[in-house]
């Protein structure tokens, strides 16, 4: 019930944002076509047999953080050209980060359960064309002897924003201008001076199946109508299958921590869902419903502070797991992606 409520106000806030209404269902996510050399988005599939992501599962080691690691002819770079959010619950569990023999991702469960309560939003189109376009380019560097097995270490970074398309009337429009003007495989792609610069993982690559982590790592998703949400993630983990062309199947999970649901995504959601509230357009009965649930005092504008306050939203919103070991709840988020090859440089390096 509790879920169900959340992604009813969820949705109504997506939607009052401003999300085009002539969308439609999209279990390929984006155009269909998957990324740009990898297939289909139905091939982004559970983790290879055996696959543990890292985390307090994991014997993998904190990376180290204190600098990037230099080159001497055995790093790979690599752009990645799809993000990928979960369409089913399947994949929502592949996708999610694990702990003590146990799976979370309650972003991943969340973008299921909006996709499935409103047909008319595609998040995936959104977050699709905004790497297509240029404006989230995140860049992923592979310093590793070789690709098929042995140590390896990993930097990303964010990458400058470029004009990877000018044709934004549809994901496939753009995707075709994007692949030779920015994912041609070889592109030179700047680090923003903007970029944090410690987020490096340690692992190791075995039978051409990478795993990295845990760091943390500032993941920006862009969704029209909603703006670009700078989310800083913490115990991330990369997995996923590695090649000179590209990375396939890939894999990020960690957590969202506790205090930036409070000051960032809750404070966020509170103002998407006001703007519905407040909409002279909004239907009487769907103001009616929100008035009910969420405008405690009846002062006509929704809070974040009554979003929290709302004993079901409240506690969803509370947290799923204590990722870091500091004793209060996280929010999971899982997601799949692809990478292909391209040249990192730049001020920002």
């Amino acid at each position: 019930m509790r879920g169900h409520l959340f992604v009813v106000l969820a949705s109504l806030a997506l939607v009052g944002a401003g999300c085009p209404g002539d969308l439609q269902p999209n279990s390929s996510g984006g155009d269909g076509s998957g990324g740009f050399d990898h297939g289909a988005y139905q091939d982004i599939g559970p983790r290879p047999d055996g696959y543990v992501s890292p985390g307090t599962d994991s014997k993998v080691a904190s990376s180290d953080a204190s600098a990037s690691f230099k080159c001497s002819g055995d790093c790979h770079d690599f752009v990645l050209d799809r993000i990928l959010l979960p369409t089913s619950s399947a994949q929502s569990k592949a996708y999610g980060y694990r702990k003590a023999g146990k799976i979370y991702n309650a972003f991943g469960d969340l973008m299921v359960l909006v996709g499935s309560q409103v047909s008319s939003l595609d998040v995936q189109k959104d977050v699709d064309l905004s790497v297509y376009e240029g404006k989230t380019l995140l860049l992923v560097r592979v310093k590793a002897s070789s690709l098929t097995s042995g140590t390896a270490r990993a930097q990303a970074w964010l990458g400058d924003t470029m004009k990877c398309c000018t044709d934004t009337s549809s994901v496939a429009a753009c995707k075709a201008q994007a692949k030779s003007k920015c994912f041609s495989g070889s592109t030179a792609l700047d680090v923003s001076t903007k970029s944090p610069k410690d987020m490096v993982f340690s692992g190791s690559i075995t039978g051409g199946k990478f795993t990295f982590g845990p760091s943390k790592l500032l993941l920006p998703l862009d969704i029209k109508g909603v703006g670009k949400l700078n989310l800083s993630l913490i115990q991330v983990s990369l997995t996923g299958v590695a090649a000179t062309s590209g990375l396939t199947t890939g894999v990020l999970s960690g957590a969202i921590p506790g205090a930036q649901m409070d000051t960032v995504v809750i404070p966020g959601l509170a103002s998407l869902i006001n703007k519905t509230y407040t909409d002279p357009t909004t239907k009487q009965s769907t103001k009616d419903l929100l008035k009910t649930l969420l405008d405690t005092n009846k002062d006509g504008s929704i809070t974040a502070a009554e979003l929290k306050a709302n004993v079901l939203i409240g506690n969803l919103l509370a947290g799923d797991v204590d990722a870091d070991g500091d004793g209060k709840k996280d929010f999971s988020i899982g997601l799949g992606f692809t990478a292909v090859g391209c040249t990192i440089t730049g001020a920002g390096l």
